[in-house]
């Protein structure tokens, strides 16, 4: 004879199976530090496929944009400076039937390669002052226990958090052009020497400046 459990008892067990799940949960902020130490450890070890797993969909089609560009226009003025770099960086790298068949992720893996991706020792950064939302966070980043005038965003995608680095990506070349016009630099004269630091041996040529494809008159 099959026994019937009462209803107290059974929903008693149910709250209690669901209060364990929560408990082996991380709290949400240590499940950014997660994401974030994963996704800064493989870029700083040149591991650009697997840190492309680690971010937005939107990141990922951010790359196959900075793709297209390098292909097709001449036009960077939208580009913040270090987009603008991994445009010349690829032009400068490949030919336009390589670079056609690369995916965003495929970007995204040559320019970690080429440290274009993050900072150095990217990996030792911390989060502080973590504020988020069911679907956003954001934190400051820390190097060494001083601040670093650098946020990194995350949103959820598919019940998981993902690094968002669109702000980041900006904040970095705004601090970049604010040292550019303190010292009283010359911002192609930085582009330039950044790509000869990475194997251009002229720098930043009319060349690079042209799209791949020519467009036909």
């Amino acid at each position: 004879m099959t026994s019937i459990v009462p209803l107290s008892i059974r929903l008693m067990c149910v709250t209690g199976i669901l209060a364990g799940l929560a408990a082996c949960s991380p709290p949400v902020s240590g499940q950014l530090e997660n994401v974030y130490y994963d996704y800064a450890t493989n870029v700083a070890n040149g591991r650009g496929h697997d840190a492309a797993k680690n971010v937005t969909d939107t990141t990922i089609n951010h790359y196959e944009h900075i793709r297209d560009l390098a292909l097709h226009s001449a036009d960077l003025s939208e580009l913040s400076l270090f987009d603008e770099i991994c445009v010349y960086y690829l032009r400068g790298r490949f030919d336009a039937v390589a670079l056609s068949k690369f995916t965003g992720r495929d970007v995204m893996n040559t320019l970690v390669k080429a440290n274009l991706i993050g900072e150095d020792k990217f990996e030792t950064f911390t989060l502080r002052d973590i504020r988020y939302t069911k679907t956003e966070a954001r934190a400051e980043l820390f190097k060494s226990g001083e601040t670093t005038q650098l946020e990194m965003w995350f949103e959820k995608q598919d019940g998981k958090w993902k690094v968002s680095p669109q702000r980041f990506r900006d904040a970095r070349g705004d601090v970049l052009e604010r040292r550019i016009v303190q010292f009283q630099g010359d911002r192609n004269n930085v582009m330039s020497e950044l790509l000869k630091a990475r194997g251009f041996e002229n720098g930043l040529t009319q060349n690079l400046r042209q799209p791949l494809q020519k467009t036909s008159s």
